[in-house]
């Protein structure tokens, strides 16, 4: 049977075996009195209770107030212009197969105004949807429009031209007049018409998505910070 060997290798073996446990020894010790030490106890305790009272936003609550605030306003205004519109009514006159000649009248009315706005009565929870991930609020609403209750017609005669052509056989103070008063009475539906021109709508669409962003700028912070306020239109 062989004894164990000795000489220098074995007695520099035990050495390292040694320093390797001194040294997870001490390892040990200090992340014991690290962890255990009053000051870490008392941070981790404060950190706890910290989280633990933190309020945190119900985010049907806070949709549910503020949704609450939006529809009280009705109506979002996003867009008021003026527009200028050119209406021409022309009228023929036949009596006996002879005909008497067509009257035309143009009229051109200067600085109409009209006014867009976004409906917000209708507005529901299901209007918003709310991504906790990518921290993302949207908010559907219904496209600008003009407001029909709020059509200024120009009523200024300076700022209202006609030009008036009249048939070889007919007569400005008939024919002439009937039709200027026809075109006045249909300069409304001309102007909502003109109004309706996808330019204004573009237009009152890139005012409603900034006004709705800052309409809801608190409601985002107080989801969380950073929150990105997207508006979509139905």
């Amino acid at each position: 049977m062989r004894e164990p060997r000795s000489g220098p290798g074995a007695g520099t073996a035990w050495a390292i075996a040694f320093a390797v446990v001194a040294v997870t020894a001490i390892a040990a010790v200090a992340f014991m009195f690290r962890e255990c030490s009053p000051a870490h106890i008392s941070k981790t305790i404060s950190s706890g209770l910290a989280q633990a009272f933190q309020p945190r936003v119900n985010v049907n609550t806070v949709i549910y107030t503020t949704l609450s605030n939006m529809v009280n306003q009705s109506k979002l205004v996003v867009l008021s212009i003026q527009i200028n519109v050119d209406l021409t009514k022309s009228n023929e006159k036949v009596i006996w197969g002879m005909p008497l000649g067509t009257t035309t009248v143009t009229v051109r009315a200067l600085d109409n105004r009209v006014q867009y706005y976004v409906p917000l009565t209708n507005l529901t929870k299901g209007d918003f949807r709310y991504d906790d991930v990518h921290k993302r609020l949207t908010l559907r609403v219904p496209a600008p429009r003009i407001d029909e209750d709020l059509v200024e017609v120009q009523s200024d005669p300076s700022k209202i031209e006609f030009r008036t052509d009249v048939g070889w056989a007919r007569l400005n103070s008939r024919s002439g007049q009937f039709l200027r008063d026809q075109a006045q009475r249909e300069l409304r539906p001309a102007i909502i018409r003109e109004g309706n021109n996808s330019l204004y709508i573009d237009k009152a669409k890139t005012n409603a998505r900034e006004s709705l962003k800052k309409l809801l700028e608190p409601l985002g912070s107080k989801l969380k910070e950073d929150v990105e306020v997207e508006i979509e239109f139905k």
